[in-house]
């Protein structure tokens, strides 16, 4: 069942795994969102600079804002091109002529995770996270910092490429915990709350042959209960700032 866990609440990131083992698994990244408590803070825009980039506007960059915490999903993931092993070309569909692609090659979805924490440097600073769906068995507390580290030398995350005076801050269980600094979405990027819900209400699974994920993961978004539009602060930079 995609309900809340029972005398539990989303705090923090560790809170967020404690919330992800007292769900039936395996679980499913819209199960997850579906179980998230109502009303909620929300943001979306429509960005490609990011490690889950959105797929256009339809299916835009979703934040739910808890206090200092934010997650991220997107309700889609881009399609690659399909190649010929031995020539590089890219491959055609006999019958329409169009690209052959890949969708979702790996199974994996992510759930970004931001927890907010003091600093004196000038910019804000947040702890960077990410989980993979679907979730098959209990996580250890060190799980949301595995997936983002850069190489095998397990000193740089990701997020550094994005994300500049990148820190660590702990280690747990043997992984590193990093933060940097914390970045928002240009306005103008914004997708407004209207349309998606729009988008939700329209959506038909059997339009295309990956939509019923998209449909899916519409409902877990917007079809749990209220949702609030919240902006991000204007004294956090933007990707393009730095």
């Amino acid at each position: 069942m995609c309900e809340a866990p029972a005398d539990l609440e989303i705090t923090d990131i560790a809170s967020v795994v404690d919330w992800v083992n007292a769900m039936p698994k395996p679980l499913t990244l819209a199960c997850f969102v579906k179980s998230l408590p109502r009303p909620m803070y929300y943001n979306a825009t429509l960005s490609s600079f990011s490690a889950q980039p959105s797929v256009g506007k339809r299916s835009p960059r979703v934040f739910f804002m808890i206090n200092d915490l934010v997650l991220t999903v997107v309700p889609d993931e881009k399609s690659d091109t399909k190649r010929d092993p031995e020539t590089g070309k890219v491959m055609k569909d006999p019958e329409t002529g169009l690209d052959l692609r890949f969708w979702d090659i790996d199974n994996i979805q992510l759930l970004e995770l931001s927890m907010e924490v003091a600093t004196t440097l000038p910019t804000r600073q947040s702890i960077k996270a990410e989980l993979k769906f679907p979730v098959t068995q209990q996580l250890p507390r060190n799980a949301p910092y595995v997936k983002i580290n850069y190489d095998e030398s397990n000193t740089l995350s990701v997020c550094a490429f994005c994300h500049s005076a990148e820190t660590q801050v702990e280690v747990l269980d043997g992984q590193p915990v990093y933060r940097s600094e914390m970045l928002r979405n240009p306005r103008d990027t914004e997708v407004p709350l209207g349309y998606m819900l729009n988008e939700y209400a329209s959506c038909d699974p059997q339009s295309s042959e990956n939509e019923w994920y998209r449909c899916e993961m519409l409902d877990a978004i917007y079809g749990q209960g209220t949702l609030v539009w919240k902006s991000f602060p204007e004294d956090m930079p933007t990707i393009f700032d730095n």
